[in-house]
């Protein structure tokens, strides 16, 4: 799935915190934060953020069906542009 920064119908924004700024909160450490961070694609010239987005599984289908917003649990589609 494509990045998708807001939600398309409450307009919540679902980045979440820098993944960079996340480990080095937690370690205190540049290297080890950078080295985690690079593990997620989190890159100096490309910085990236957590999602917020909540991803729903289907044990069925055995594949994720959709993503929700967390904050008004509407559905959005695997398809950048497509409302669920």
């Amino acid at each position: 799935m494509r990045h998708v920064s807001h939600c398309p119908h409450c307009k919540s924004l679902l980045d979440g915190k820098d993944i960079y700024q996340c480990f080095f909160d937690d370690y205190q450490d540049k290297a080890k934060a950078l080295d985690y961070a690079s593990s997620y694609g989190w890159t100096k010239e490309r910085p990236t953020c957590f999602s917020r987005l909540i991803g729903v599984y289907d044990m069925e289908q055995d594949r994720t069906t959709h993503y929700e917003c967390p904050d008004c649990k509407e559905k959005i589609s695997r398809k950048v542009g497509e409302l669920a």
